[in-house]
């Protein structure tokens, strides 16, 4: 088979109990995609799968697989962050949609930094 993230040659090592996919790649190396997110990541075009499995390095625990969940590709997904690269995007009080209103958060040391917004 082929690695779904690099096209190089990988083998699929996935035990009968886990309902997704485990892929040992020589480039990649080794990891996992969930089950519940399989179709929605071969919708994925290459770069943002290669950043996935950034995302799902970043989040694995030291000693476990790293495993691409909706999490890592919920941040590509135009419907649940439609202001991807914009100031927008990277605030996490800031309204996701247009009309969306946003309560200011309650500690003192935030809500001075949301007073400077």
């Amino acid at each position: 088979m082929k690695c779904p993230i690099c096209c190089s040659p990988a083998n699929d090592i996935s035990e009968g109990d886990f309902d997704g996919r485990t892929i040992r790649c020589s480039v990649c190396g080794i990891y996992e995609i969930a089950g519940t997110v399989k179709l929605r990541f071969e919708a994925l075009c290459p770069e943002n799968r290669s950043d996935a499995l950034r995302k799902a390095k970043q989040f694995a625990k030291l000693g476990t697989r790293p495993t691409i969940s909706s999490i890592c590709i919920s941040l590509w997904r135009a419907d649940i962050l439609p202001f991807v690269g914009t100031r927008e995007s990277h605030h996490p009080f800031w309204p996701r949609f247009k009309d969306e209103k946003v309560d200011p958060p309650r500690s003192d040391r935030i809500q001075r930094r949301w007073a400077q917004l």
